[in-house]
């Protein structure tokens, strides 16, 4: 074999070692929290989820969670600061999102960090993925980390504590930090949020097939949509 082929094989397969778990940066067992078709955690009978939440001091960080154990933590356009903590009527005008270019521009998504969760014990467990780029050949991996909420009325939250996770073990760090409730007319659908999208993020082939259906009918839907609002103008 060519010298110089031996070495982009060896090249090749020493990154792609560094990318282990089918592209995830943590071990298997940190992910606690799976997706199911169907699901429910009827988190709308603790906490409002009508809307977000952000910190009482209104920074730029907003989280949202769907009561099908999706959730979201997403910025808002440095624009559009001082609409932070104030009623919307719809949210995806106000925050970074992105084009999801698999789909075809078909909607924007989140550019941000989605994830899961479960409540235990009055405690919102979520556990985010943020996508990243390594190696010689930029292969995308995920990252992970876990944020534990306080469920104090309905409509407050108190993140207590963040776990980030990585190859060499975990870092914890806690914290007494405040989220409100702002009520938003029409929230995102869980649709927009990238992380579902992972096959390994979902219980079984079965849910995974199922929630390919959904995604498939909600497309179809916005193309319906914008075909008649473009018939009718």
């Amino acid at each position: 074999m060519n010298r110089n082929i031996l070495f982009s094989v060896i090249l090749l397969i020493i990154t792609g070692c560094s990318l282990y778990d089918s592209g995830r940066g943590y071990k298997s067992k940190n992910e606690r929290v799976l997706l199911y078709t169907g699901y429910n955690t009827h988190i709308s009978d603790s906490i409002d989820i009508n809307g977000y939440y952000c910190r009482s001091d209104k920074p730029n960080r907003g989280y949202i969670f769907y009561d099908n154990g999706t959730c979201v933590s997403f910025d808002f356009l440095d624009e559009f600061r001082d609409t932070i903590g104030y009623p919307l009527t719809q949210l995806m005008t106000y925050i970074y999102t992105m084009p999801d270019v698999a789909y075809y521009k078909t909607y924007d998504t989140f550019a941000s960090t989605g994830g899961t969760y479960k409540v235990e014990n009055n405690t919102i467990i979520a556990d985010f993925y943020i996508e990243r780029i390594n190696g010689l050949f930029h292969w995308p991996y995920w990252e992970i980390y876990s944020q534990y909420f306080n469920l104090i009325d309905k409509h407050m939250l108190r993140l207590c504590k963040t776990i980030i996770y990585d190859k060499e073990g975990t870092d914890t760090i806690y914290t007494n930090m405040q989220y409100n409730f702002v009520h938003v007319d029409t929230i995102p659908s869980y649709f927009h949020v990238d992380a579902r999208k992972k096959k390994w993020l979902w219980n079984n082939k079965n849910d995974w097939k199922g929630y390919k259906r959904e995604l498939k009918a909600y497309k179809d839907s916005i193309k319906r949509a914008r075909k008649l609002k473009t018939e009718n103008q």
